[in-house]
């Protein structure tokens, strides 16, 4: 797999294929697409790569944003418990953010619950410093009536 940094057509639909392919029922598939999403996990731009899927829903049933809220609980904040290397860069973070904000009023509810697990593993290392838009953001969606889901309130 490539440098995700770019972020390129190419890099996305391998994103897309290789996520597909984790819900495969053939366990060989199933498997190598398990063990080439780790290894592109640890490649500078799989985190924007991922929450840029998330957000534009190209995948069903959530699974990009379950992926990215294990990917920001291994790779966001050194020092932690979970932590593995490398530690994501903060141009990376940045857009990481701002996605999961966008992404945050899908109409599905197990897509919502899972970008609320991501920003709320992002918020306790990067809120109120880094993320000051995050509450904002949230009481915005809150007092939208449109958004009926609610799951931006599992955030906390």
């Amino acid at each position: 797999m490539a440098n995700l940094d770019g972020g390129s057509d190419q890099d996305q639909q391998w994103l897309l294929n290789c996520l597909s392919a984790t819900l495969d029922p053939s366990h060989e598939v199933r498997s190598f697409a398990e063990a080439s999403l780790n290894q592109a996990s640890l490649q500078p731009g799989f985190g924007s790569a991922l929450a840029k899927v998330a957000a534009n829903r190209e995948l069903p049933l959530g699974l990009p944003a379950v992926l990215l809220k294990q990917f920001i609980k291994k790779h966001w904040q050194g020092g932690e418990e979970s932590f593995e290397h490398p530690v994501v860069s903060s141009d990376e973070k940045a857009v990481i953010r701002r996605l999961l904000l966008v992404s945050l009023d899908d109409s599905y509810r197990k897509m919502c619950t899972a970008i609320s697990m991501a920003i709320a593993a992002v918020a306790v290392n990067d809120w109120p410093e880094e993320w000051p838009e995050l509450l904002p953001c949230l009481l915005k969606l809150i007092n939208d009536q449109t958004n009926m889901n609610g799951g931006q309130l599992q955030s906390y």
